[in-house]
């Protein structure tokens, strides 16, 4: 069904932006301290940090609104669908509800630009004292990453647009009242990602500018402190030659020569440096600064729309109670709360509770309270030679044990959203499957860190594998 390729498309798209983001972030964090300390760096660091933040968060929020235009897109074909089955008074079984896709939850964690590195280079200390500016301690090759990770983001959200493209002409093919508003809404997307993508390329453009000034500066100014050392040195060996004659004289010649020397190579470093603190602050108030007015209207933006879209989608099939719902097993409640404390201590670590024990109690529950296993469920215990019995027991005293294979870090750990360099392979993934059934253990797949693309992979490997079926299941 075309309307339904239309919603995968946009899955694709918000896989894609969690890679591109993930990149984008492993760059930016190598490249903290970029802009250093002195006076150019911190009118820098002023006005990018909060550009870079403002561009991240915005990249994380596309993503979950193009997780949750998928989302939307496949309730209208589903609702579409149950309303020509309807109309048709057809003996055919109801279409099955679609599997909504749950928010990537990427991070938005970026270094500061700023450092306090108060290394100078040999010969400063001659000049320093006379000088209103510090040494401009900035890290051109880190400026150059920045920039090139930006650029990069830039023409890989640009080219998302295409899969937007392809998203409107699988609307188009389809006849239906909410076609247009998809339409439109998948216009806006395309607009977000265009949007993106020009900040993310300004914001290089800025990156790189600083690194070719703070570049040219740092090689001006240590090209002054070469030939001023090496003629202090000349002075002083001549003037050592001139000392048994006239000793009390050649000091003072020499003393004076010397300071001479000093003031005017400093006059010409404090001249380089203000020269360059000038262009700085004009690129970045004419480059970056302009961003900011744009960025945070995108993302509030984006924002707003997402919070709209979770909304609706929130009234989904609450016409139904789910079957197993009761205040323990549903969020919101004080005994759902206590229940995950209870679910959550580990008996293999000594009853401790860690992140993601919470997050495994917390997909136990979803499974009784949708209905997928009996519950009351009960935190499995070691067996007999202290052997893994898996995470929970069901109401029937079946055991589960709770699965995952992300391709970015879930949202319990430091870094969520962040890639993985080596996710699970197909392989693998089928051998950890196999391995809880053959130990008596059903499984419960948790889908979080996994990116649209990745959860459509391993969906398609459940699928691959009827032989699983009752015994491996998808929770929330």
């Amino acid at each position: 069904m075309k309307y339904c390729d239309a919603g995968d498309e946009f899955g694709a798209i918000a896989g894609t932006i969690a890679e591109v983001h993930g990149a984008l972030l492993q760059t930016l964090n190598y490249c903290t301290g970029m802009a250093g300390s002195d006076n150019s760096g911190k009118q820098f660091v002023d006005t990018y940090d909060n550009a870079a933040h403002l561009a991240v968060s915005a990249s994380s929020t596309l993503a979950t609104a193009c997780v949750e235009t998928r989302n939307l897109i496949l309730t209208g074909a589903y609702n579409h669908a149950v309303a020509d089955a309807n109309a048709h008074h057809s003996n055919a079984p109801q279409p099955d509800k679609p599997y909504l896709t749950p928010d990537p939850c990427l991070s938005t964690t970026v270094g500061s630009a700023a450092d306090d590195d108060s290394d100078v280079p040999f010969g400063w200390s001659l000049v320093g004292d006379l000088i209103q500016y510090a040494w401009p301690n900035g890290k051109p090759g880190k400026l150059h990453a920045a920039a090139n990770a930006w650029h990069n983001a830039a023409t890989d959200y640009r080219s998302m647009t295409s899969g937007v493209a392809r998203a409107i002409d699988l609307l188009g093919a389809n006849r239906s009242d909410e076609i247009g508003t998809a339409v439109a809404t998948c216009g806006q997307r395309q607009s977000d990602l265009n949007d993106l993508a020009d900040a993310c390329q300004t914001i290089g453009d800025a990156c790189g500018d600083f690194a070719n000034n703070l570049e040219a500066a740092q090689h001006q100014i240590l090209d002054e402190l070469g030939d001023l050392l090496a003629q202090t040195a000349g002075f002083e060996v001549l003037f050592a030659a001139l000392a048994p004659l006239t000793e009390t004289a050649s000091e003072w010649v020499g003393n004076t020569a010397i300071a001479g020397r000093v003031t005017a190579t400093a006059s010409r470093i404090a001249e380089i440096i203000g020269s360059f603190v000038t262009r700085a602050g004009e690129f970045i108030a004419s480059r970056v600064g302009p961003i900011l007015g744009r960025l945070k209207p995108l993302l509030e933006r984006l924002q707003k729309w997402v919070e709209e879209a979770k909304t609706k989608l929130a009234k989904f099939g609450k016409d139904d109670e789910p079957p197993g719902s009761n205040p323990s097993n549903t969020p919101g409640n004080p005994e759902f709360d206590k229940r995950i404390e209870e679910l959550a201590k580990d008996p293999a670590k000594n009853g401790k509770i860690s992140p993601q024990s919470r997050r495994e109690a917390a997909v136990g529950l979803s499974a009784e309270r949708d209905g997928l296993i009996p519950g009351p469920i009960t935190r499995a215990q070691p067996g007999p030679n202290n052997e893994d019995m898996g995470e929970f027991v069901d109401a029937d005293g079946s055991r589960w044990d709770v699965k995952s294979s992300p391709d970015v870090r879930p949202s319990y750990r430091p870094g969520a959203g962040t890639p993985l360099p080596n996710p699970q392979s197909e392989q693998d993934f089928v051998t950890m499957v196999e391995s809880s059934l053959n130990h008596g253990e059903g499984v419960l797949l948790d889908p979080d860190g996994m990116t649209p693309g990745r959860l459509a992979q391993v969906q398609s490997l459940v699928h691959a594998n009827p032989q699983w079926q009752g015994k491996v299941i998808w929770t929330r």
